[in-house]
């Protein structure tokens, strides 16, 4: 009896093994060739539109979306979800991240109406829709991709002259007290717009406009200002493409609002500084043939009126400070550009002319020392 169970355990040990063996093998291979479905499993899905035949418009895909169980619109970002099944080995690794792609080429012709710049199109996404290795046996439930349907807007792609516009206020900064915007005229562009290419609706919406130039008070002298400005970037520039110009000319309208106003009888002061008073011992003095003139400023009407109260209360003068040392006893005129008006009179740039008053000089005197009592 011992020896039986012995042959029958320990007998023929090499057959035994290599029966083991393959049983293994089989065994491991009819497990991992088993089916199995995988839920849930990522894909990319890329629609594109069919290239137009030459001379047919072009056509751009704007937006994507889906809708819900409950109704709620999902904006289509690109992504599907497939429920997969096959051999165990090859749906898991899958499931861990080998990629699926999948495509949808629409025919957008032959949707909607030739006229239409806007149209939307609708399709099933099917199981064909995937490219999936042909030694690989796997399926893919067209039942059960998610989302199931997906809607498109598609638009022409159109060309346009779109009109250049200023930005609101039209500049940074602050204009010349005696300069203001003049609203009634237009602002001009030059070029007046430029080219515009992308999709319909975009275009029907999309504005150009400049960056508002900054003003200093210096430039503004005339009517008619021109700066160059570049383009104000356009809110969207993902779709729409834009045919820059090398550089934009912006002519913005001011109108002057400064009068001409008359001051009469304005205190005159005639300083000479304090090195040019003695000289090797000897005093010098300067002799004005006037102490009042009459000036005609071109200033605002508010300015006009503040200077006025200035000087009627006595606040106010005007004063020529010599520069160079003047010959003795020889008369020079003192030019209106060259008076300046006292402390606290602030008029900025002001321009000066004399009003019915003779241009004034002054001459340099020597001061005689007085002479002795007796002499």
């Amino acid at each position: 009896m011992g020896t039986f169970w012995k042959a029958v355990f320990f007998g023929n040990l090499r057959s035994k093994g290599i029966a083991f063996f393959f049983a293994v093998v089989i065994w491991f291979f009819a497990y991992q060739n088993q089916l199995e479905e995988i839920e849930g499993v990522s894909a990319t899905y890329t629609i594109s539109v069919r290239a137009p035949a030459q001379g047919e418009p072009q056509w751009m895909v704007v937006r994507a979306w889906s809708v819900g169980r409950e109704g709620a619109t999902q904006v289509f970002d690109g992504k599907v979800s497939l429920n997969l099944t096959g051999p165990r080995t090859v749906v898991l690794d899958y499931y861990r991240g080998t990629r699926i792609e999948g495509a949808r080429l629409i025919d957008v012709e032959s949707a909607g109406s030739p006229d239409e710049d806007v149209r939307t199109v609708s399709f099933i996404v099917e199981s064909k829709d995937f490219v999936l290795p042909k030694w690989e046996t796997i399926s893919i439930d067209s039942k059960r991709i998610v989302p199931g349907e997906i809607h498109v807007e598609l638009n022409r792609i159109r060309v346009r002259d779109v009109p250049i516009q200023a930005q609101a206020p039209p500049y940074r900064g602050v204009p010349h007290p005696y300069w203001q915007f003049d609203d009634s005229r237009p602002i001009v562009f030059d070029p007046p717009a430029v080219k515009i290419k992308g999709p319909a609706k975009a275009l029907a919406e999309v504005a150009v406009r400049v960056e508002a130039p900054d003003i200093g008070r210096s430039r503004i002298r005339d009517p008619e200002n021109t700066f160059e400005v570049p383009l104000a970037p356009l809110a969207r520039t993902d779709t729409v493409f834009i045919d820059k110009p090398a550089a934009v000319r912006m002519k913005i309208p001011f109108r002057e609002v400064a009068i001409v106003h008359a001051f009469k009888d304005v205190p005159l002061k005639v300083i000479l500084p304090a090195t040019m008073r003695t000289k090797d011992g000897t005093k010098y003095k300067l002799e004005c043939d006037a102490d009042r003139v009459s000036l005609n400023l071109k200033v605002s009407p508010e300015d006009a009126k503040r200077v006025q109260e200035q000087l009627a209360s006595g606040k106010a003068w005007v004063y020529f400070q010599v520069r160079e040392d003047p010959q003795l006893d020889e008369r020079f005129p003192i030019s209106a550009s060259e008076i300046r008006w006292s402390p606290g009179v602030e008029l900025p740039d002001a321009q000066i002319n004399y009003a019915d008053t003779d241009t004034p000089t002054y001459r340099l005197v020597k001061i005689e020392p007085p002479k002795p009592p007796g002499a």
